[in-house]
């Protein structure tokens, strides 16, 4: 009977030890369960926050675009401006030198005029000392 007892026990024993056993690997499994939902919300976290940083970077980038868009739309209003300034000082300088031109014609013709005036004058000069 001690050997049946004995085997007996130490089945038993065994039982025990696989129960045990078993408990731990039970826990352990439980815990690596706790261990991945903690993981997957980090996971969902990470992937909100990497969403987010896209977003923001998205919004950054057209903001950006916007930005010299509006700078381009400027320096070509400006650019727009200075070729109307330019066109008025060429109309102003092509208006200037056919003042210029005419203003030498004037010249021109009073020098005629004063040249006219100068013969009239020594005829009528030479005409009175031929006389007396």
């Amino acid at each position: 009977m001690t050997t049946s007892t004995n085997g007996s026990n130490n089945g038993g024993d065994r039982l025990d030890l696989l129960v045990d056993q078993i408990g731990r690997l039970t826990e352990q499994i439980a815990q690596t369960s706790v261990n991945i939902d903690k993981l997957g919300e980090k996971i969902d976290k990470l992937g909100e926050n990497i969403d987010s940083g896209f977003a923001q970077t998205s919004a950054n980038i057209d903001k950006l675009g916007e930005k010299i868009d509006r700078g381009f739309s400027e320096l070509k209003a400006i650019a727009q401006a200075q070729q109307q300034d330019i066109n008025r000082l060429v109309e102003i300088t092509d208006r200037q030198a056919q003042t210029v031109e005419r203003q030498a014609q004037t010249v021109d013709r009073q020098a005629q005029t004063v040249d006219r005036l100068a013969l009239m004058l020594e005829r009528v000069l030479n005409d009175r000392v031929s006389s007396n």
